[in-house]
């Protein structure tokens, strides 16, 4: 997901999202009259600001107005009608946010998992829950299949086919249809077993942060149910918030060993590797999004370790999600059950797979030239070695999005072997091409 949300297109979207849901903090107010102020234009700029801020007080409705250096005026009087206006968001960010952060140079230097499995005198290792990236991982490293850990997957899937597992129609909690975090509570507190955990896979909570959203769920479970909830914060920390406000990290507080007073929530790539010690009853709510695989679902049931032991899960989905469930399914109508979720996660792992093949392929082909190059080394790293495994940074727009674009992942895809920085590398750039 951090390669998708790389990409030129997806930053700009999502920081002009961000900008627009989210408003303007005061400084980046301030630092915008500032702009405003050296600029040629500044008393028309500042006219679509007034139109698009209606509850500013007419004394400021003039940029002559405003003294910048009365900041208690300004925060109490100017910086709150104008915060959410658009003229002025845009304006932040074409002066002040693009011009800094869109830049970009003319050459990289990366790395990829091929790098950290590259062949060396002692074997790499690694662990994984699933097997079902096996297909793209380097070449220079293979999953091995010990035989007492063959049944795991259907162990697993196994454990998800049970009875007190379910899955639960949206439309009966959301008149819309839609899954957020609104209905996500409200689904939590609706079901005759108390939820305990939930589970945000599909990435459906998408307008609160992390304590946001336990902060609305906790104060509406009753105190019987939780005295407090677990989250990961902005910073990727465990934390714990109690009734009264207050959070904490997870290792120090109190409720670290009392994990039947808590109710937790998860999200992201925090539902890989976390281990909670939740009660023997626990139920979960697990959220379905748009081209799921097995895999991700697996590794998000997985934080429920007693999962068929006493521990329960229920999924739900967007009705467009409930609509493919049924499709896969091979249903018109009817009701959806865990066994059709599974196959239309199962269903939805092959073409994900697909998709990673030239990003594979490309960092694939790209390690094989910095090996060739660090394996000739003798007398220095000489600044021509360096220079030949640079990769191009900055490209047009026709380069990155036209026919160019296309020819050129070609090209390294179907590169020459006789290239003098991949000589001696014949049969990897055969292996790499033969799985493309």
């Amino acid at each position: 997901m951090l390669i998708g949300f790389s990409h030129p297109d997806a930053a700009i979207v999502l920081t002009c999202l961000s900008y627009y849901y989210g408003g303007l903090s005061d400084q980046q107010i301030h630092a915008s009259f500032e702009a405003l102020l050296q600029s040629d234009c500044a008393m028309e700029e500042y006219a679509r600001w007034v139109k698009d801020a209606p509850g500013l007080p007419v004394a400021f409705r003039v940029v002559s107005g405003v003294n910048l250096s009365n900041v208690e005026q300004c925060r109490r009087d100017v910086f709150g009608p104008l915060r959410s206006a658009k003229s002025i968001i845009d304006f932040y960010m074409a002066n002040i946010v693009f011009p800094k952060e869109m830049k970009e140079f003319p050459n990289k230097l990366s790395s990829s998992g091929w790098d950290i499995a590259q062949e060396k005198a002692h074997p790499t290792t690694g662990f994984s829950g699933t097997n079902d990236s096996r297909y793209i991982l380097p070449l220079s490293i293979a999953q091995c299949e010990l035989l007492p850990q063959l049944p795991t997957n259907a162990k697993v899937l196994g454990c998800l086919l049970r009875p007190e597992n379910s899955f639960v129609d949206i439309r009966q909690i959301s008149d819309t249809g839609v899954l957020d975090a609104e209905s996500l509570v409200q689904m939590a507190l609706s079901l005759e077993h108390p939820v305990r955990v939930i589970l945000d896979v599909g990435a459906q909570v998408l307008e609160l942060q992390n304590e946001e959203m336990v902060r609305k769920w906790l104060f509406l479970v009753p105190d019987s149910t939780a005295q407090a909830a677990i989250f990961f914060d902005r910073h990727n920390e465990l934390c714990v918030l109690s009734r009264d406000g207050t959070v904490e990290l997870f290792l120090t507080s109190p409720f670290a060993k009392q994990m039947d007073k808590c109710i937790v929530f998860l999200g992201g790539a925090n539902l890989i590797g976390t281990h909670l010690d939740l009660p023997e009853d626990s139920m979960a709510i697990v959220t379905l999004g748009p081209g799921l695989t097995k895999d991700r679902l697996m590794q998000a049931c997985w934080r429920l370790r007693k999962l068929g032991k006493g521990q329960s899960v229920v999924f739900c989905g967007s009705v467009e999600v409930q609509r493919k469930i049924l499709e896969s399914s091979g249903k018109i109508g009817g009701t959806i059950d865990v066994a059709d979720v599974l196959k239309w996660c199962i269903a939805n792992t092959g073409p994900q797979a697909r998709k990673c093949i030239p990003l594979w392929a490309t960092q694939g082909v790209r390690h094989q030239r910095r090996h060739v190059v660090s394996r000739n080394v003798e007398g220095g790293f000489r600044e021509q070695r360096a220079t030949s495994i640079l990769e191009v940074e900055a490209l047009s727009l026709q380069q990155r999005y036209g026919s160019e674009g296309a020819q050129r992942e070609e090209q390294i895809l179907l590169q020459n072997t006789m290239e003098k920085s991949l000589v001696g590398r014949d049969k990897q750039l055969a292996d790499i091409r033969a799985k493309c």
